[in-house]
């Protein structure tokens, strides 16, 4: 269940008001290459050098699976200048996010001896996955991180107004995943102090699935299916230990949409963990998968912009 202490950080309002995706200007975001009829392109070395610049700099611990995501994203995603502003901000804080852990675990060597034994909830959208999971995280002998943690979790708040301005942070994730999921089922449960996925720990190593969701990149997804996320995993359990030192409870309750397709890496780094996988009929969750695609394609994809089959069956945008 909710801890007491997520429970009471997890209450009052926040005057944080980040920009959202509309609010990006062309031309000013840095490592975003705007183009012909609304496209734009990653600069993949102005993101390093952007990320350089932030306080203790970046890492380039899982530069290669940057390097696959960002070229897909090029070649494939028909990205407009807003959501490439989206996505390069997304990625250039995913390259801090390891330089913020290691100064974390050696402020608080303590941090490197909890041994979490979480319990994963896995499912397609459209199987019950999610619902279960937020039934779930009401049981006493689990704590569920909720989206506002999972979206910062190596930041340290030493009092309430830093709590607020986290929280603040992780709704307008929410809300900005709201408004792209309007009337879906998937987005009824979307909330800064609700049950947050896991799938932002994956992402802060460049390998999560939920990328292909929101872009068109079925060359990173198919490299993803096939290799091994071991790394990416034990990266995952490290941040893992840093929310379970920030906020103490007992096993962690968690959730993914794709854990499913890598267990045997999960299981690799939590040979502990507890796993339940949701199934539901085919087309329904295969239904319900591509209708979240479809509309954060909508947000990301210019609307002169889509997809068709060619002559020989294969997938090719309308626009090239």
């Amino acid at each position: 269940m909710y801890s007491d202490d997520r429970q009471a950080r997890s209450s009052g309002a926040s005057s944080y008001a980040p920009r959202g995706p509309g609010d990006h200007v062309a031309g000013t975001v840095t490592g975003v290459l705007a183009g012909p009829s609304g496209r734009a392109t990653l600069d993949l070395e102005a993101l390093l050098a952007d990320a350089r610049r932030a306080p203790g700099g970046c890492s380039v611990r899982f530069l290669p699976e940057l390097e696959r995501l960002v070229e897909s994203l090029n070649s494939e995603a028909a990205l407009t200048t807003g959501g490439a502003a989206t996505v390069a901000q997304r990625l250039r804080t995913a390259l801090t996010r390891p330089v913020q852990l290691r100064m974390l675990r050696s402020a608080v060597p303590a941090i490197a001896h909890i041994e979490p034994a979480p319990v994963f909830v896995t499912g397609l959208p459209g199987s019950g996955a999610g619902l279960l999971h937020n039934l779930l995280a009401e049981h006493p002998a689990v704590d569920a991180p909720t989206l506002w943690e999972l979206a910062e979790p190596v930041a340290r708040a030493a009092g309430p107004r830093e709590f607020r301005a986290l929280i603040g942070r992780g709704r307008a994730e929410a809300e900005a995943g709201a408004r792209a999921l309007h009337g879906r089922p998937a987005g009824l449960l979307r909330a800064a102090t609700r049950p947050g996925g896991c799938s932002w720990l994956l992402g802060n190593a460049f390998q999560s699935l939920t990328f292909a969701l929101s872009w068109r990149v079925p060359g990173y997804a198919d490299r993803l299916m096939d290799g091994s996320m071991t790394e990416a995993y034990h990266f995952h359990r490290e941040q893992l230990q840093a929310l379970c030192h920030r906020i103490p409870g007992p096993a962690p309750l968690l959730r993914d949409p794709f854990h499913a397709g890598h267990l045997g890496d999960l299981f690799e780094v939590y040979p502990n963990a507890r796993v339940i996988v949701v199934h539901h009929d085919p087309l329904r969750t295969v239904t319900a998968t591509a209708g979240i695609s479809h509309a954060l394609a909508d947000w990301a994809v210019p609307a002169a912009i889509r997809w068709r089959r060619d002559g020989n069956g294969r997938t090719v945008s309308s626009a090239g």
